[in-house]
């Protein structure tokens, strides 16, 4: 345990991603592209304990993390959301505002609805290679 300051609370030792077993050992987990792992894990970064449901990550920002094109990002999102990894919580608008989509990590809690986790990636199951296409 960290040593802690006047105030009651330690510095931490920064952010991690925690891979639950059951999600690893899931039929959904062992269809993704190793591309697709990473950008989860990005998106598990991106989460700071408060913001699911609001997880802003365009298809260039997760180029820039991953290293790889902008085009490789957007199948690697489109990837999880079809596996039940990610639900697109607000889509992207290019109006006047230009804001990114937003997403939520099913196997957590929404932290803005209050919505229990889905965890809609261990519904698809046997479904052969490509399940249907996510909304």
């Amino acid at each position: 345990m960290a040593k802690t300051n006047r105030t009651g609370r330690s510095k931490g030792q920064g952010r991690y991603v925690m891979l639950h077993e059951y999600i690893e050992r899931s039929y959904a987990w062992g269809r993704l592209s190793p591309l697709a792992r990473c950008a989860w894990l990005a998106f598990g970064f991106a989460y700071n304990g408060g913001n699911n449901g609001r997880l802003i990550m365009s298809s260039r920002m997760l180029a820039d993390r991953l290293g790889c094109s902008k085009s490789a990002a957007a199948e690697a999102i489109n990837e999880l959301l079809r596996w039940g990894f990610l639900d697109k919580t607000r889509a992207s608008d290019f109006g006047k505002t230009k804001s990114a989509s937003e997403y939520r990590l099913t196997h957590l809690p929404c932290n803005s609805t209050g919505a229990p986790a889905s965890k809609r990636f261990l519904r698809i199951e046997g479904l052969g290679d490509q399940p249907e296409a996510a909304e």
